[in-house]
């Protein structure tokens, strides 16, 4: 039996735990629900939530793949009682980590452009309008917003109008670029070693056909901008690229940890 892939250190299971774990949410997210939900109150609240609850779930998906010896594929069918049908979770995971990527490889390439730009300084003369963005926003009296509209359009405002805005704007978009590569590097990983323990795909063979798939399933993300901006799913002013993040952030995440929950700690599952 081929042995099976494993990290060479512990540092690269950290870097790639971390990876997936700081993502552009900490960014365009946190900041405004942060504002919208009671400022330092709420941040109270959201770190006594994260030890309580986030860090358990962390845990029993780490003893859950620790247990196993396999990935998303077939963890839960190595360790589920004869019977059940916990492995029929690992589809909705499979389709979570599609449906994450079909927008985050696109923002991964915007941040990766406006690296550059910021660098040339193509946003000069520009006139559109974590906890440190809100300040800032007020402090240049730049309006606060959510979303890819914080990252693409409010914080280019608040370089533009700061001393050395270039240099600290070009500083911030290599960063979020590092969080957003890294984070696309592990899911992308949790796909191809779906299909290399499920069907035995080679890892070249799983890495080519994936990428083209993810090529064509971030198409509407793309298009949901400029053909189809008419399509607003959630509403006015949304678009297809929130209907995604929507579907993984506040549906598959939330209710993926549920299952691991569930799975570690009743009789009918692992536990």
């Amino acid at each position: 039996m081929k042995q099976r892939e494993s990290f060479s250190s512990r540092l690269g299971f950290l870097l790639i735990s971390a990876g997936c774990a700081i993502g552009l949410g900490n960014v365009w997210r946190f900041p405004y629900i942060t504002g919208q939900y009671g400022g330092a109150a709420f941040v109270v609240v959201y770190l006594l939530f994260l030890v309580i609850m986030g860090l358990p779930v962390m845990v029993m998906e780490f003893s859950v793949g620790r247990g196993s010896q396999k990935s998303m594929a077939g963890s839960f069918q190595a360790l589920e009682p004869k019977g059940t049908r916990w492995h029929w979770y690992s589809w909705f995971g499979l389709a979570g980590n599609y449906l994450l990527m079909m927008f985050y490889t696109s923002v991964s390439g915007w941040l990766i452009l406006y690296c550059i730009k910021m660098a040339k300084g193509d946003f000069h003369g520009l006139d559109t309008a974590g906890l440190i963005i809100f300040p800032a926003c007020s402090a240049f009296d730049v309006a606060a917003d959510s979303g890819a509209n914080l990252i693409f359009i409010t914080l280019p405002n608040v370089f533009n109008s700061m001393s050395g805005g270039r240099l600290w704007g070009a500083l911030f978009f290599v960063f979020m670029s590092f969080a957003a590569l890294s984070t696309v590097i592990a899911v992308f990983e949790n796909i191809i070693c779906f299909y290399m323990d499920k069907w035995g795909w080679s890892r070249k063979k799983a890495v080519l056909v994936n990428t083209v798939a993810i090529l064509v399933l971030s198409m509407p993300c793309v298009l949901g901008f400029n053909l189809w901006s008419g399509f607003q799913p959630l509403g006015a002013g949304t678009s297809i690229m929130d209907l995604e993040d929507f579907l993984v952030s506040d549906n598959i995440l939330p209710l993926g940890s549920l299952v691991y929950l569930l799975f570690c700690v009743t009789r009918k599952g692992w536990g």
